[in-house]
């Protein structure tokens, strides 16, 4: 069997780095928001009302599994697409939600909203802008939303 003689100075660099890495925690950084339960998330979106008039057209959707969780339902509503959307705006913002991006164009778009790591988002589903309005709004967490919204 070959040995091979490695150099003091090139160990001890080795060894200083590893033990740099360990000590500093470095790839073990807790997430900047931990993340919330799905009890948690299930929770906040039961504090989040429709607008007046809006009638459920989908209950409640639940999914979860490790790393990732949705809840989300679909309504219909008498009132046009900018007023379920203005609406929904002043009402996550008093609950201290952050707009972070309108999505999508003409009849089928909608905006997100963030709030620590967990991700708002409402939807309009293919009805003209000024006619009644059938939308779904939802709420999520997962590795994804904790990236946008940190």
């Amino acid at each position: 069997m070959k040995y091979h003689r490695v150099a003091p100075a090139a160990l001890a660099t080795a060894v200083g780095f590893c033990a740099l890495f360990v000590l500093s925690g470095c790839g073990n950084s807790p997430p900047a928001h931990p993340p919330p339960t799905d009890q948690a998330v299930i929770a906040e979106f039961q504090t989040i009302s429709p607008p007046a008039g809006s009638t459920v057209s989908r209950g409640i959707s639940t999914k979860a599994k490790l790393g990732a969780t949705l809840v989300s339902s679909r309504y219909l509503s008498s009132l046009a697409q900018k007023k379920v959307a203005a609406e929904y705006a002043e009402v996550l913002a008093k609950r201290g939600w952050t707009r972070l991006k309108k999505f999508g164009n003409g009849t089928h778009w909608g905006e997100s909203y963030c709030k620590g790591s967990l991700m708002a988002s409402l939807e309009f589903l293919d009805t003209p802008p000024d006619a009644a309005s059938a939308f779904e709004f939802g709420l999520s967490w997962s590795v994804v939303t904790e990236n946008e919204c940190s």
